[in-house]
């Protein structure tokens, strides 16, 4: 059979880090990536453009780049919200912080099937995913994750908002997501 890059999770494992309803998750997870593929600053961008749906949340970012961390720490200070740069992990810790988050970002302007877009379904973690992934194959499109232009981050924020104020939403898409993986 086909595999993710990643080798695929061991689901049983997985599937306790779902006991948490990500209605009730105070987490955004944010993948890190800025170069010639990712675009992690455009989901800084985004953050800033719905700073005022932000409260009360905290936001988490992986294979942070130099020029991430300093964007993170300006965000930050305007935003008045907690950006945490997430040290290098195992693979097991980043799920772990996958478990804690209602939702997830990541935006590349090229990815095919997304391992951390998967860790994310499968820990119950609602997906905001470019659509240059194949992301039709995995979650359906404002129902179960959210496939934005990795690039318009009024698009990404626009998604982020509606992730953040709806919980059935989220709840629901865990429950499917699950189911799919």
């Amino acid at each position: 059979g086909v595999l993710p890059n990643g080798g695929g999770l061991a689901l049983a494992t997985v599937g306790a880090l779902r006991a948490v309803p990500p209605s009730q998750r105070r987490t955004i997870i944010i993948k890190g990536y800025q170069n010639v593929m990712g675009r992690a600053l455009c989901a800084l961008a985004a953050l800033r453009l719905c700073a005022d749906a932000l409260a009360g949340y905290r936001v988490a970012i992986y294979s942070a780049d130099a020029d991430v961390q300093v964007a993170a720490e300006l965000a930050a200070q305007d935003l008045k919200v907690p950006i945490d740069i997430l040290p290098p992990l195992s693979h097991d810790e980043l799920l772990c912080h996958f478990g804690t988050a209602r939702v997830y970002i990541g935006l590349s302007i090229s990815d095919a099937a997304s391992t951390s877009m998967l860790e994310a379904l499968a820990a119950g973690t609602f997906p905001i995913q470019s659509g240059t992934a194949c992301t039709d194959e995995w979650f359906v499109d404002g129902e179960t994750g959210f496939a934005v232009p990795p690039e318009d981050p009024h698009a990404v924020a626009q998604a982020l908002r509606r992730a953040l104020a709806d919980d059935a939403l989220v709840d629901s898409a865990a429950i499917r997501n699950a189911q799919v993986c």
